[in-house]
């Protein structure tokens, strides 16, 4: 398991980068995308909700519930994406998560190593807005 960054300003290729990355992968490889938006008020998580989607797997719909806690629900998510065999997780745009979002790309980063999960994402350096 690894974390890749892609860091740069607006327009400076990195989503385009890091398709083509993909596109050179193995076929056998299990490619799971996902981007944080920029909402005035982000949805929390929303990037896990994208790779939950492409995973075919129902995370507990209550995540903004306060009650829930997410370590659980994270460590449910990083086992799922393990059993996909070797795979590419792409979160763009990172410079718009939310908390809970950051949270969650922590506890990959720090879990990872011992997986078969290349963590790839893309966030610019710049405090330029939408092009």
């Amino acid at each position: 398991g690894r974390l890749v960054v892609l860091s740069g300003e607006a327009g400076a290729g990195k989503t385009a980068l890091s398709e083509a990355f993909a596109s050179r992968l193995d076929e056998d490889l299990t490619v799971l995308r996902s981007a944080c938006e920029d909402l005035s008020i982000p949805d929390p998580l929303g990037p896990l909700y994208d790779l939950a989607r492409e995973a075919q797997w129902e995370p507990p719909r209550a995540i903004e519930d306060r009650e829930l806690h997410r370590l659980p629900l994270f460590s449910e998510a990083l086992e799922v994406f393990e059993a996909k065999g070797p795979c590419l997780l792409v979160i763009e745009d990172l410079h718009w998560a939310d908390d809970a979002t950051l949270d969650f790309v922590r506890f990959l980063g720090r879990r990872i190593a011992n997986t078969h999960i290349l963590l790839l994402i893309t966030a610019r350096t710049d405090r330029s807005e939408g092009q």
